[in-house]
């Protein structure tokens, strides 16, 4: 599958859903870890195709990296489902899945 009907995929998922234009952020593959994170499943396999879910820790630092205002919600729920209660627990979280990268 091409880049291009990956994205009119996005595109014809997030009007079926409702969901805003920016839900499907293509350049957030620039923030995923290479390192297997703690709670990664496999949620699709098939010939050709692998489908991993990252886990509530490698989304919350993801997130955290990228530094959006508009994700603060979802950095809280992601911060309780990964069990982070604490500024510490957060950038131990964080140095977990980017141990190079500057947090801000």
């Amino acid at each position: 599958m091409t880049e291009g009907a990956v994205l009119e995929e996005a595109r014809a998922v997030a009007d079926e859903l409702g969901l805003p234009s920016w839900w499907f952020d293509e350049d957030a593959t620039a923030l995923v870890a290479g390192r297997d994170g703690r709670g990664r499943r496999r949620v699709f396999d098939h010939i050709g195709l692998r489908v991993m879910a990252a886990s509530p820790h490698h989304v919350f630092a993801m997130m955290v990296l990228a530094g959006s205002t508009r994700d603060v919600d979802d950095l809280r729920r992601l911060a309780e489902l990964a069990g982070v209660s604490s500024v510490e627990d957060a950038m131990q979280t964080c140095r977990d899945f980017y141990p190079d990268e500057p947090i801000s």
